[in-house]
């Protein structure tokens, strides 16, 4: 979200499943706003994902105790308060510059793995915006209706 310019926005809350996979960012997107951010989106995660594939970088996921996560976790805010407090816990970065959050889901090894990223939704949900997405596996075809694809 801070690469398409939207520092405002904090990450809060993230659903990644197969089923309705979500990130949800403390604050708000206007709707006459979020089809533009959605395409900025979209496009920062080609990038990102084209950049990382080509210098082969892996996943960083790591079981790290309360204080590793928490060096671990600075850049991105520290460690969220619905974790445990003194409990270890994963850390995941997708990529080497990214900042980084605890995580207890399943993920990808390598970005190589990913295809590309479909933005869903963009809704205001309890005081937080809720972007849906997709992950597309390379060569499969859009599944946005012919208005949305990009």
């Amino acid at each position: 979200m801070w690469r398409a310019g939207r520092k405002d926005l904090k990450p809060a809350k993230g659903y990644h499943f197969e089923a309705g996979p979500y990130v949800e960012y403390v604050g708000n997107v206007v709707d006459k706003e979020r089809e533009a951010l959605a395409k900025e989106l979209e496009k920062h995660c080609a990038d990102l994902i084209a950049e990382n594939k080509k210098a082969g970088n892996k996943v960083f996921r790591q079981i790290c105790s309360y204080d590793e996560a928490s060096e671990h976790l600075k850049a991105a805010g520290g460690i969220p308060e619905y974790c445990p407090k003194g409990k270890p816990l994963r850390v995941l970065k997708l990529i080497p510059e990214d900042l980084g959050c605890p995580c207890g889901g399943t993920h990808v090894h390598d970005i190589a793995e990913i295809g590309r990223i479909e933005i869903g939704k963009m809704k205001k949900k309890k005081g937080n915006v809720q972007v849906t997405y997709r992950v597309v596996p390379d060569g499969a075809p859009s599944t946005k209706p012919a208005t949305e694809a990009s």
